[in-house]
């Protein structure tokens, strides 16, 4: 059947508000000879989407991104800034849409709006990977977490879904109650690389 958009989906849908706004300190921080090893950026411009096949034969495409198969793979067309479409295990996606982009919707699919409860932080630079790899188990270097790959891990300690858009260029993905001690953690490892806050 034809994807349909849900008109309500876009009707007066708020903003998320994000839960760092106390704790957002905009500037360069700690090392401060060259440029910043990690430059942070909170992304707001972003709804967020869980999708559910369940028994339900999955569409192979959905609000315009191919859904992928293989696992701990995203679909991201227009490349890290624009929609992506994360496998999350058999038959669920994260889709990361434009804030006014309709409800995706096809039958036999459960779609959930998740974007007031999680936030993505964005984190850019030579010594991202370096910081993220100081609280996680998994191997995040490039090879083990290659550019348009993503994955459910640990990081210091709290669940989250990583999603690497370049080389040095990875999406956290936090359930917003966890974000500030997450958001407080990442920051102060990042310190002694040079951190960046973008307002």
């Amino acid at each position: 059947m034809p994807e349909t958009a849900d008109p309500a989906a876009v009707f007066d849908r708020p903003a998320p508000c994000s839960p760092l706004a106390e704790h957002w300190g905009p500037g360069r921080h700690g090392a401060s000879d060259g440029p910043p090893g990690v430059t942070a950026t909170e992304r707001r411009d972003r709804a967020l989407w869980h999708v559910d096949a369940g028994r339900a034969a999955a569409p192979a495409t959905l609000a315009g991104l191919t859904l992928p198969r293989m696992p701990n793979t995203g679909t991201a067309p227009e490349g890290p800034d624009g929609p992506a479409a994360l496998w999350l295990g058999p038959g669920r996606w994260l889709l990361v849409l434009p804030p006014r982009a309709p409800r995706p919707a096809a039958a036999g699919l459960s779609v959930v709006d998740l974007s007031h409860g999680r936030c993505v932080l964005r984190l850019v630079g030579p010594a991202v990977r370096t910081v993220l790899a100081g609280g996680c188990l998994l191997d995040l270097s490039v090879d083990g977490l290659p550019a348009g790959r993503c994955a459910q891990t640990l990081l210091f300690a709290v669940p989250v879904l990583l999603h690497a858009g370049t080389a040095e260029t990875v999406d956290i993905h936090v359930p917003r109650s966890y974000a500030v001690a997450l958001w407080e953690t990442l920051s102060t490892e990042a310190l002694v690389h040079g951190l960046e806050v973008c307002p």
